[in-house]
């Protein structure tokens, strides 16, 4: 990974989201102090990964992000400059499922979307099995994190929007008690993933660290 590629972009991130987004983030100190994490975000914009990066600061975080994304015109340049996880559209891409996992293994954080993609209305969406399965097979913490702000900062349609504040709530790690009465494996990460997704929703009712 490019480390120097990585700070410069997040410094000027820092700069941009403090000046003209005004960004808060509570909760940080739910944030795993050593050893390898998940960190588990809703997503509404393209703007959440600087998002993240800053909010963790000074943690180095690793992405996982569609492949297409790198040749975004707005932002493919900071996915590729440090080094994110492409992952395809297909379900079963396990290349990138082992490299996350390997990762981890490292001591390394991993950021992943639950829901996958964007929300178009703001609104949290179902999440796919990926994060439950990488929650239950890597046996690390999961964070739940949720972002507001970004959906009208940087819209999925529409253009962007200086001055409108940026949130962020660090949430603390998921309990996944009852993952081990499941056989199936299936219903096992399903249910791991709606069980981070919940943790979301409860930031999004609560908004407190």
């Amino acid at each position: 990974m490019s480390v120097i590629g990585y700070q410069l972009s997040l410094y000027f991130f820092i700069v941009w989201l403090h000046s003209l987004h005004f960004i808060k983030v509570y909760g940080r100190e739910n944030l795993p102090k050593k050893g390898p994490f998940i960190l588990a975000p809703n997503h509404m914009s393209i703007g959440d990964p600087p998002v993240i990066g800053v909010s963790c600061y000074p943690l180095t975080m690793h992405f996982m992000a569609k492949r297409d994304l790198f040749s975004n015109r707005r932002w493919g340049w900071w996915f590729r400059l440090t080094d994110c996880i492409p992952i395809s559209r297909d379900k079963n891409d396990f290349r990138a499922t082992k490299m996350v996992l390997n990762f981890l293994k490292e001591g390394k954080r991993i950021v992943v979307f639950p829901e996958g993609t964007r929300s178009r209305t703001g609104e949290l969406t179902e999440p796919e099995l990926g994060v439950g399965f990488l929650a239950m097979k890597s046996g690390v913490p999961v964070i739940p994190v949720l972002i507001t702000g970004t959906e009208k900062a940087l819209p999925v349609e529409g253009r962007y929007k200086a001055g409108v504040p940026v949130k962020v709530y660090i949430g603390k790690a998921v309990n996944f008690d009852g993952a081990e009465n499941f056989k199936d494996k299936r219903e096992k990460y399903r249910f791991a993933s709606n069980k981070i997704m919940k943790a979301i929703a409860g930031l999004k009712k609560s908004k407190v660290s």
